[in-house]
């Protein structure tokens, strides 16, 4: 050192005069002065030195955030925490910073000794852990990238020595453990971290002698496409497989995510607004499920799946984080039941934190009350009848379907009136579902649950009932055309046309032609029932006991089941004759008027058999 230049030998003094060590020390520091080395030289810079950081630690990362910066260590307290000089260059000055860091997003064992009024603490391997990055960094120059600062204000970053990541080295050793929620802020990502993790898992390493890896739960790992057909709440949905939409649905749970709390008054906003964003983005989709792990049953909970779902490219619990209407959650360090995607949620979550959105906004959050929503609903004959006439007026209403109480009774929610409705379709009836049920009630249920559940629909109201209902028809959008839910029901044989209310519907001939399809392929309803025999056995029930009498008749007709429609010859039919002669002679001088039939109407039509003119009832 003194023949280098850097260090001034003391004077002797000693009486007896100078050492021979004293004199060699001495000759070095001469000839050190000629050569005009270290502290000699006559252009020598002094070192710019700051003990201590002048500005606050946030200030400070902000500046230099992000840049590998060249420092020496100069302590090493335990195996992430280190007292270092940082080499700044900066206008064309040297800047020697001395500073604490601590590793993002790394704990190893902590080894706290001789610390004053601070009781001891040495953990199981700290001193082996403090001893691996000693070895490695004390007093050697390597790089620092500055990654964020602590809770309590210190600095966070990562050490690069020339042979690699001492972050990762330490991982992969068993001397340390992942910090999730700091993830976030390591500036190469978390994957390399992870699996130098793992590794010292699988092979039992140091920290982790004792770890036992959970056994995975049936199930686990299975991927599958589904259709989703209900949004449960803000983290859960009902899905059926994509291949058969009539199996049983699924209720999963969106793995390693925390929704807002329905029931919570300062989340409940965030809830609705959550399950609206799900309802919007999924329901009817195609998506794409990963089970990701199994929570087991816990008290009155029962066992949930938890599932990674992603529609197209998007995976979305991590969407669902990133716009601040749901949380990750927070898992212990030796839980591996967690998602696949687990460091992109906390990422995501971090990004949403910075952008203040959502529940992270720091602004007023919207009030939310069940008694609220509750006040939009309209559930008396007195408010029904007031409401109405406007609502006819309105034609097409938009809606969103909140609940199927039937295959043919829903609740609606219409946001541009801010009113919720009970509507029954017009013109037709489904089979009741409740004891005591009848068949095809609870298909009817089933198939309206899984195609018009919260799903966007319009709605034309033509009447309301005596219970505060309305009775219309709903119409799903499919592009530009309207899909008439009623045509549909019938179609499957799922409903049958109600008379009365179909005659009063302006699509009853529409009703009547789709119910009679169902009819002849003997679909749903109707291959169980025979409609004639049915109304044979509906006449036997009014028919009148009567004293047997011989008649002659001739036969018109022969139906099904053994019925024959009959006339009866003699006064009676000669007089039907005559009827039958004005009316074809009236209608022959008569000009046709051309004109569109209702159901109930009672016409004059030519029957083109015989050409004559017959009285019927539409």
């Amino acid at each position: 050192m003194v023949k280098s230049g850097w260090l001034k030998v003391k004077p002797s003094e000693s009486k007896r005069g100078p050492s021979d060590d004293h004199a060699i020390l001495s000759e070095l520091e001469t000839a050190a002065k000629v050569a005009g080395l270290g502290i000699w030289a006559p252009d020598r810079t002094v070192r710019n030195v700051n003990y201590a950081l002048v500005d606050d630690p946030r200030g400070f990362f902000e500046k230099f955030k992000g840049k590998p910066i060249s420092a020496i260590i100069d302590q090493v307290r335990d195996a992430n925490t280190f007292r270092m000089i940082l080499l700044i260059d900066e206008n064309n000055t040297k800047l020697h910073q001395y500073v604490g860091l601590t590793l993002t997003a790394v704990k190893a064992p902590t080894y706290r000794v001789g610390v004053p009024n601070v009781e001891d603490l040495v953990e199981p391997y700290s001193e082996e852990a403090k001893y691996f990055v000693e070895s490695r960094l004390l007093q050697r120059e390597v790089k620092v990238v500055l990654e964020g600062t602590s809770t309590n204000s210190g600095l966070l970053g990562t050490i690069i020595h020339p042979a690699g990541n001492i972050s990762e080295a330490l991982l992969a050793e068993g001397f340390a453990s992942i910090v999730a929620w700091q993830v976030p802020m390591l500036s190469d990502g978390p994957n390399k971290l992870r699996a130098a993790e793992q590794r010292a898992k699988d092979k039992h390493m140091r920290i982790w002698k004792s770890y036992t890896a959970k056994e995975k739960d049936s199930g686990v790992g299975s991927s599958f496409s589904a259709v989703v057909i209900r949004i449960a709440s803000a983290d859960s949905i009902g899905v059926v497989p994509a291949n058969d939409i009539n199996a049983p649905e699924r209720k999963l749970f969106l793995a390693s995510v925390r929704a807002p709390k329905a029931k919570d008054s300062k989340e409940a906003f965030f809830a609705n607004e959550a399950k609206e964003f799900l309802r919007q983005k999924l329901i009817g989709k195609t998506v794409q499920v990963t089970i990701d792990y199994i929570k087991p049953a816990d008290g009155e909970y029962d066992a949930r799946e938890c599932a990674s779902v992603v529609l197209g490219s998007q995976n979305i619990g991590e969407l669902l984080i990133s716009r601040g209407l749901a949380t990750a959650l927070r898992h212990k360090k030796d839980d591996d039941r967690r998602a696949v995607n687990y460091d992109a949620l906390i990422i995501a979550e971090d990004l949403a934190q910075k952008g203040k959105k959502g529940m992270h906004s720091g602004k007023e959050t919207p009030s939310w009350n069940e008694e609220a929503e509750k006040e939009k609903e309209i559930k008396t004959a007195a408010k029904a009848k007031q409401f109405l006439p406007f609502f006819q007026r309105s034609h097409y209403i938009s809606g969103v379907v909140e609940f199927v109480s039937s295959g043919s009774r829903f609740k609606i929610w219409m946001p541009s009136q801010n009113k919720k409705i009970l509507m029954s379709l017009a013109g037709i009836r489904t089979p009741k579902q409740a004891q005591p049920a009848e068949p095809f009630g609870q298909e009817a249920l089933d198939y309206t649950n899984r195609h018009i559940l919260q799903r966007d629909v319009e709605v034309m109201i033509e009447a309301a009932d005596k219970v505060g209902g309305f009775i219309g028809n709903l119409f799903l959008i499919h592009g530009d055309k309207r899909e008439n839910y009623a045509i549909t029901l019938l179609e499957k044989g799922l409903a049958t046309v109600h008379d009365y209310s179909a005659s009063q519907s302006s699509f009853a001939s529409q009703l009547y032609v789709a119910e009679k399809k169902a009819k002849d392929g003997k679909i749903g309803i109707w291959s169980i029932r025979d409609p004639e025999a049915e109304a044979i056995e509906a006449s036997m029930k009014t028919a009148t006991v009567v004293e047997a009498e011989d008649a002659q008749v001739y036969v018109s007709d022969v139906g099904a089941a053994g019925s024959l429609y009959v006339q009866v010859t003699g006064a009676l039919l000669s007089s039907l004759e005559g009827l039958s002669s004005q009316l074809r002679d009236h209608y022959e001088k008569e000009p046709a008027v051309t004109f569109q039939p209702k159901v109930g109407d009672h016409v004059a039509a030519k029957y083109s058999a015989d050409d004559s003119w017959y009285g019927m009832n539409i």
